[in-house]
């Protein structure tokens, strides 16, 4: 499902409200969550909702602006051996939400980071520098 899709279906529940041009500022509560301070971009001005719960989404487009077209498929993400993490191009990897990978999780970029660390530290020590 697209983003553009996800969207248009949150847009029909009735106890959600999309707030835009808006950024969290803080999550508060002592055992779970209570309140949160967001803060308007174009004003600046932070005002605090009284919340039982929060979902945070960044969105399904990859930001691989930085990245080389060559390791990159048809819809963006880093093509990756999902073993090494490892890309075509010796000495560069890629984890976590930038690869091709079906579940995006922070439990499972924060293993992809791991391997990837791992086996870059491999590849660094093989060169003998």
């Amino acid at each position: 499902m697209s983003e553009t899709n996800q969207y248009e279906k949150l847009k029909q529940c009735k106890n959600i409200e999309v707030i835009y041009n808006t950024i969290l500022e803080k999550i508060c509560g002592d055992d779970y969550v209570k309140t949160v301070k967001i803060k308007n971009v174009n004003t600046g001005i932070v005002n605090q909702l009284n919340i039982d719960g929060v979902f945070i989404f960044i969105g399904m487009k990859p930001n691989n602006s930085f990245i080389m077209n060559d390791v990159i498929n048809n819809f963006g993400y880093v093509i990756v051996n999902p073993i090494s993490m490892s890309t075509k191009i010796p000495g560069i990897f890629a984890c976590g939400d930038i690869k091709q990978n079906k579940i995006k999780q922070i439990i499972t970029a924060t293993a992809d980071g791991a391997i990837a660390i791992l086996n870059a530290k491999s590849y660094i020590d093989s060169l003998n520098i």
